[in-house]
């Protein structure tokens, strides 16, 4: 019974100590950090940087740095004006370029067209496509004892006595006015013009008009035909006196056909 009492005794007494607070258990000690070193030390203590996250970005706009590339570079000095009016010179191109003269006769009792025809031209012309009134041709010459026809022997009659071309070796045409020309010139246009000037044949000069017609086929080719109709008989030209040739007409139609490219 005793022993009972003294365990019922036991655990009363130890029943304070159960519900008393725990005390905590001292910390373990922790080494000093950096900062308190360099306090410690009497040195200035260094700035943690903030984290990537709390950066906050500033309110201006930043410029990407292709674009701040782009931006700091200095503009490209401009080429220089292109002037308003820019003339190019052509050439007659002898492979593709025909002078002719034509006549009616009475040949054996026939009428006949003789035609003399001569790849021995040579000229050119200033084209302006952006001011065609600045257009201007050059003078233009022909080998008058060039002249082939159908018939040798008239080929010879027209060199030695017709055109004296041993004296006068050149047919000269000297362009004055140039009449009909277009405000501007595109590709493919079909000019019609009229060319005024001085023709020369053997010692005589006449003021003739050559109608001119020419195709812009491209910048680097011009295609055309001028033609005049001239009285042989303002220049002295005779027709020698042969029993079988009659009524040699006055009027003569004069024709070049060229091509002119770039010089």
């Amino acid at each position: 019974m005793r022993s009972k009492l003294f365990i019922v005794g036991g655990l009363l007494a130890l029943m304070p100590l159960a519900c008393a607070p725990r005390s905590e258990a001292p910390a373990a000690a922790q080494p000093p950090t950096v900062a308190e070193q360099e306090i410690a030390a009497g040195e200035p203590v260094a700035k943690t940087p903030l984290s990537t996250a709390t950066v906050v970005a500033p309110t201006s706009t930043v410029v990407p740095t292709a674009l701040a590339t782009e931006v700091a570079v200095e503009p490209t000095a401009m080429p220089p004006a292109v002037p308003a009016s820019v003339g190019r010179r052509f050439k007659l191109q002898p492979a593709e370029t025909v002078a002719s003269f034509s006549l009616s006769e009475v040949l054996y009792g026939t009428p006949k067209i003789v035609v003399g025809t001569t790849s021995e031209v040579q000229g050119g012309l200033l084209v302006d496509f952006v001011n065609p009134a600045k257009t201007d041709v050059d003078p233009i010459e022909i080998g008058a004892g060039s002249f082939v026809t159908d018939s040798g022997r008239r080929d010879g009659a027209i060199r030695r006595f017709i055109l004296d071309a041993a004296n006068y070796p050149l047919i000269r045409f000297v362009p004055q006015t140039i009449a009909g020309l277009p405000d501007s010139v595109k590709l493919g246009d079909k000019l019609t013009l009229s060319v005024l000037g001085d023709l020369t044949i053997m010692d005589s000069t006449r003021q003739e008009t050559f109608a001119l017609a020419v195709l812009v086929s491209s910048e680097q080719r011009l295609e055309g035909v001028a033609t005049a109709t001239v009285l042989r008989s303002n220049y002295g030209l005779r027709i020698p006196s042969l029993p079988f040739l009659a009524d040699v007409a006055d009027e003569v139609t004069l024709e070049i056909r060229f091509v002119a490219a770039p010089e």
